[in-house]
């Protein structure tokens, strides 16, 4: 029997680290990036493929940042971009950052004797990987727990595909999760479904684990990345009146956390 090779040392600390998916970019392996239960044919949302297309080329920029002289510039995606395309890979070309980071070993490296002295250029990292427009002071003073929300938020805001009460209702049940203020199990089932409000839950956590695997690439802390801060069965409970502006008490609670207000449509 032939002896298996030893693994490189960026392969062995990225698999022991669970960085898999800086592994993939790494290696060239293409990406999955399909999305179910999104009706092709409509543009209510818009692109799908243009929602998340920046969150990956820029992620994918950064991991190899220190490979552009190998001749690593894209990244391998297989997606479904409209309702005529079958399912395909696509060559995403990577965004680079505009200024020198550290290498993708330094970022991940864990060091539990002292306090992460690259969260500050991390945090800035991920607004960038977001949007142009996410006001970096105001994104790195937002309590962790809710910062790949947030960042979601504005995502899909200046994408145009979520109203301003939609992100409000989204980010307020985030809130309400994250300080443990209801009981999901206790949420009654929806009279009926809002065929909008059903496919806004599927997309908002579907770019939400886009957001969280690049802020886990950047090496943030789970406490930064959560699980997914949304309850259906609430969302779906309290569309209605939200949309009707019903809810505008409730708003005083998640104010300062708007950060996507500015590019919000009000439809």
């Amino acid at each position: 029997l032939k002896s298996i090779p030893p693994m490189d040392p960026m392969t062995t600390f990225l698999l022991n680290a669970d960085q898999q998916f800086v592994h993939n970019i790494l290696t060239g392996y293409p990406f999955n990036c399909t999305l179910y239960f999104f009706d092709y044919r409509s543009a209510t949302f818009g692109s799908y493929f243009d929602i998340i297309g920046r969150i990956i080329s820029h992620i994918a920029g950064i991991i190899l940042f220190h490979h552009q002289h190998e001749g690593q510039r894209h990244v391998l995606v297989v997606t479904k971009r409209s309702h005529t395309e079958p399912h395909a890979q696509y060559i995403v070309p990577a965004e680079f950052p505009p200024k020198s980071i550290p290498p993708i070993m330094e970022l991940l490296a864990p060091d539990s004797n002292k306090p992460d002295a690259l969260l500050p250029q991390k945090l800035e990292l991920l607004a960038w990987v977001c949007s142009d427009n996410l006001p970096f002071a105001s994104f790195a003073a937002l309590p962790a727990s809710l910062m790949i929300t947030i960042m979601t938020l504005f995502r899909l805001t200046e994408c145009g595909a979520l109203s301003l009460f939609e992100a409000d209702l989204l980010l307020w049940i985030a809130h309400e999760l994250s300080i443990d203020r209801f009981d999901p199990s206790a949420e009654r089932r929806p009279y009926r479904l809002d065929p909008r409000a059903f496919r806004i839950g599927f997309l908002f956590q579907k770019v939400y684990a886009h957001c969280a695997r690049a802020a886990k690439a950047l090496g943030l802390p789970r406490k930064y990345r959560p699980s997914t801060p949304f309850d259906g069965l609430r969302f779906h409970n309290q569309y209605s009146a939200w949309q009707k502006g019903e809810m505008q008490h409730h708003i005083q609670s998640i104010v300062d956390w708007r950060l996507y207000s500015d590019v919000a449509r009000i439809f």
